[in-house]
């Protein structure tokens, strides 16, 4: 029972961080807000939750108890969300999506460390539990899509919003994670070297790159496709079953085995060529189908490089957790999203969805030669 409420908070915790990128522009425009003040809306949220970032590594590696931090952080969810849905004026809207998503972005990063701890702890497969939230993440434009249809307002994504937050601060309540430091093998250690630094921010900045584009999803396929801006909504939950449900899923299952079959540098290396692949591929092609398929190189990329990279640094840094390690590879994550979307305010209009897609390619390159040449001087036997 403790495993499937885990799977099920997981899935939901998913739901939540996949509704607000890829459903961001029907939400702000529910409140008469526009796609240009979103984006600046986005990009101070992003801001501040670097620090929300910051301040879950600080806690996760505190003596406080997790699930009661997890339960004070849903709690706040539960009251913003429901603000956000009663008060109807603009700029009160703004304050309270702002404080919804600084505790939700630390909250998110927070309980994947501690389920990362736990699963090293109770020596679980922890690909078996984040497939569910890869699931979860999948599944979200589908239910927001068909929530929309129904209730015929996007208002009703605020009231999802709200139950399903509810839901899981129940579920913290049924089953608690009882993980703390009191409970860790290792003592924390203040300096990692500096590669594996290098390694966490270019291997961060390359998951990144998706899921930044989530946001101008819909756009994109308005401007690119000539598609309409629901059939566009329908679209972005397909790019989603394929990539983070079909394509995810699988690579967290299997992500164990293939370790234990190519080793971690290849496992890296293989998911930085995959990542160059599907960018060189999605920013080239003018039919709608191929660039939905290119989402099948999305779960596969991001399984490969996330767990091969902190897997790599925690058998190397003999005195750091790997849920520490998790947030950390977060924080760089948030930070370098917070840089893209702001490069998306100043330049969607000017270079379009398209020419995203081309400088994505260019970097991706860039950095799956910077991952080669960082995974290929590494003296520890182990990470071979």
């Amino acid at each position: 029972m403790e495993k499937i409420v885990f799977k099920t908070q997981y899935f939901l915790f998913s739901v939540m961080s996949s509704l607000i990128i890829y459903q961001f522009e029907p939400i702000m425009l529910s409140r008469g807000l526009t796609q240009q003040m979103g984006l600046t809306i986005l990009s101070v949220a992003q801001f501040i939750g670097m620090f929300s970032i910051f301040l879950s590594r600080f806690l996760i590696s505190s003596k406080k108890s997790r699930d009661h931090i997890i339960r004070i952080g849903l709690l706040i969810r539960v009251v913003s969300s429901m603000l956000m849905l009663v008060l109807p004026y603009s700029e009160t809207f703004i304050v309270l999506f702002l404080i919804y998503q600084f505790v939700a972005t630390g909250l998110d990063v927070f309980f994947e460390g501690t389920m990362l701890d736990w699963a090293v702890l109770k020596q679980e497969n922890f690909g078996r539990f984040r497939m569910f939230g890869s699931l979860g993440y999948a599944l979200s434009g589908i239910f927001a899509s068909v929530i929309v249809m129904i209730s015929k307002t996007t208002l009703s994504l605020l009231v999802f919003l709200l139950l399903v937050n509810v839901i899981l601060l129940f579920l913290s309540y049924k089953n608690p994670t009882e993980i703390d430091n009191r409970t860790s093998k290792k003592k924390y250690r203040k300096k990692i070297y500096f590669k594996n630094y290098i390694l966490l921010i270019i291997t961060a900045f390359l998951v990144t790159l998706p899921n930044s584009f989530g946001f101008v999803l819909n756009t994109h396929f308005v401007n690119e496709f000539s598609v309409s801006a629901e059939k566009a909504m329908f679209y972005s939950g397909i790019a989603l079953i394929i990539g983070s449900c079909l394509s995810e899923m699988a690579g967290f299952f299997s992500i164990e085995w293939l370790i234990s079959k190519l080793k971690l540098k290849k496992v890296i290396i293989l998911g930085g060529i995959f990542s160059v692949f599907r960018w060189c591929i999605a920013s080239q092609t003018e039919s709608l189908s191929v660039f939905l398929l290119t989402y099948a190189f999305h779960g596969v990329c991001f399984s490969m490089i996330y767990i091969g990279t902190i897997t790599w640094i925690y058998e190397s840094e003999k005195n750091v957790e790997l849920g520490e390690i998790s947030l950390l590879f977060s924080s760089f994550a948030t930070v370098i999203n917070f840089l893209i979307v702001t490069f998306f305010s100043k330049s969607l209009l000017i270079i379009g969805s398209k020419g995203i897609l081309t400088i994505y390619s260019l970097l991706s390159f860039v950095i799956l030669v910077l991952i080669i040449l960082l995974v290929s001087n590494r003296r520890n036997n182990q990470c071979t």
